[in-house]
């Protein structure tokens, strides 16, 4: 170990011989790629509605006044005046534009911040309720051109009522998977969420401390906000143009890697006086709170000689935006999962909403229930493995295990995930090859999230011969209370000792285990560190208290 420390404090000696931008975009292309905003679906359809219905309003104004000019106004279709049945699209039609034109003067003159944001979250909401309200007016109003006898008047009418009958679901629909898509979105991207607040907090300590205008410029202000009004999925407005954005985070602290590297550049050289390393008197100097400079330095320092070199500063800096790449990648990650539960919903919906829209047309409900009933033997028969597989896949993604960038033990090894699928996930071993797994099969096993962890605690285990006495327990524990004492920075003074597992009671051997709880955050290669510091330790303490392993 100190030979290696010796190895890289000659390589960065000097500052020329460290290229601060040799971390290249390739070597993080599996980061994930940009957040996209989804494309507003349904206000497309909505636009094109009353596009449609303005050439309808004025193409029988047109017709209307042509009928007038030239004295056919009387003129019958299928037994109607031809100014009633114009005159009843015209007023219908017309009625329309005035609720969008209502809608869109009240949405552009209100004042009241709130009601904005309100009509903009709730868009879609409330251009189906205008087109239920229309329709609703439209089918009180169709008295004028009442004709119980006449065939396109009883199609028209059961037309009405099927569409008030879809926009009735439409809407209640909307309102339930938005409250849902908004809840999933919040549980599932809440731990990672919290862990990117706590980075960009850093980060933008670290821009307060070298005063350049450089980076106001180039990143986003969202880095110098109030951190507890961290946006995840509620209202998250864009300073632009003050709308919604679809992207339901900020922008990051970091936009693209070089800023990463060019900041960490600058923060090092300014905090260590162009020294080659940065010890943690000069790092703490960077932060206004000394407790927030301790938890800060555990995410830069891997060894135990309290210093940070170069290459760690500006490996820790280009982590942090990696962290944030995750965070959009899982985002996305959570918006196509929510994307398929909400056709499947819409699929559901709509085979029950055909029922009743069938039965206006006149088909008799036994009829509808033969069909419904041949076409599910169809389905067991040809996809009925695939229906057991998916149900799992999505509880299993609902019940929502890990995130992308979460390191999971599974079958006693740490893999890490790199995509996750609506049927799959890909995960990354040690040695960097991927594979996937079906989410039916991960239903069943036991899975442990490392990343989520509420402790961050190394355990040490060991088998001694059982001739141990009391005097030698006590004085074991007071030594790992002083060692932990003077590891302030790494570990609560607080520790475990245990028997390994309840079955081994053999009085053959005494099977113990240490837990020792670590302080903040602990990246592997730190925790590796750490292993070897307390081994040596321990395997010394044993044998100075006459412990002897077996």
């Amino acid at each position: 170990m100190k030979a290696i420390n010796e190895i890289r404090n000659a390589v960065d000696a000097n500052d020329s011989d460290f290229d601060w931008f040799g971390c290249t975009q390739e070597q993080h292309k599996s980061v994930g790629e940009e957040l996209q905003i989804n494309k507003d679906k349904e206000g497309d359809l909505y636009h094109n509605l009353i596009v449609c219905t303005r050439i309808t309003f004025v193409f029988s104004f047109l017709i209307r006044s042509l009928a007038l000019a030239t004295g056919n106004d009387n003129f019958k279709i299928e037994g109607k005046p031809l100014k009633v049945i114009f005159g009843y699209i015209l007023i219908s039609s017309g009625f329309l534009l005035v609720l969008d034109f209502s809608l869109n003067l009240f949405a552009k003159f209100v004042a009241v911040e709130f009601v904005q944001k309100y009509m903009t979250r709730h868009s879609v909401t409330i251009r189906y309720f205008t087109i239920l309200f229309w329709l609703i007016v439209m089918k009180v109003y169709r008295r004028q051109i009442k004709d119980e006898k006449n065939l396109f008047y009883n199609i028209f009418s059961k037309t009405l009522r099927s569409l008030i009958l879809i926009f009735i679901f439409l809407i209640l629909s909307n309102i339930f998977l938005e409250r849902f898509r908004r809840f999933f979105i919040k549980k599932s991207l809440k731990v990672k969420i919290q862990k990117i607040k706590q980075i960009e907090s850093i980060i933008k300590e670290l821009k307060k401390y070298i005063h350049d205008e450089e980076y106001s410029r180039t990143t986003s202000t969202s880095s110098f906000i109030d951190m507890n009004r961290y946006c995840i999925g509620v209202g998250c407005y864009d300073n632009k143009n003050n709308t919604e954005d679809n992207v339901l985070i900020h922008e990051p602290a970091l936009p693209t890697l070089s800023s990463a590297m060019s900041l960490a550049k600058d923060v090092f050289i300014k905090a260590s006086q162009e020294s080659s390393e940065l010890n943690f008197e000069q790092f703490a100097k960077i932060f206004k709170n000394p407790q927030f400079a301790l938890k800060a330095f555990a995410y830069f320092d891997s060894d135990q000689d309290r210093t940070i070199t170069k290459k760690e500063f500006r490996d820790t800096c280009v982590s942090f935006y990696n962290s944030r790449k995750e965070l959009e990648k899982s985002y996305s990650a959570v918006v196509s999962f929510m994307t398929v539960i909400e056709r499947i919903w819409y699929t559901i919906g709509g085979i029950l909403i055909s029922i009743p829209v069938l039965m206006f047309y006149g088909v008799h409900i036994s009829k509808i229930l033969t069909v419904l009933g041949s076409s599910a033997v169809i389905l067991e028969i040809g996809a009925g493995k695939l229906l057991m597989v998916f149900p799992k896949s999505i509880i299993f993604l609902l019940n929502h295990q890990y995130d992308i960038g979460d390191e999971i033990l599974y079958t006693d090894e740490i893999i890490r995930v790199h995509k996750i699928g609506i049927l799959s996930t890909t995960f990354i071993n040690k040695m960097g090859g991927s594979f996937k797994l079906f989410n039916s099969e991960l239903w069943g096993n036991k899975l442990i999230n490392m990343t989520r962890a509420p402790e961050n605690n190394l355990l040490f285990s060991f088998d001694s011969d059982p001739n141990v006495t009391m005097k030698q327990i006590k004085e074991l524990n007071e030594k790992i209370h002083n060692f932990l004492i003077k590891k302030i920075y790494d570990y609560h003074d607080n520790f475990s000792m245990q028997n390994q597992k309840i079955i081994k009671t053999g009085i053959d051997a005494l099977h113990f285990i240490i837990i020792l709880k670590c302080k903040g955050y602990k990246n592997m290669s730190k925790k590796f560190v750490l292993r070897i510091e307390f081994t040596e330790f321990l395997k010394k303490t044993l044998k100075e208290i006459n412990i002897r392993e077996v």
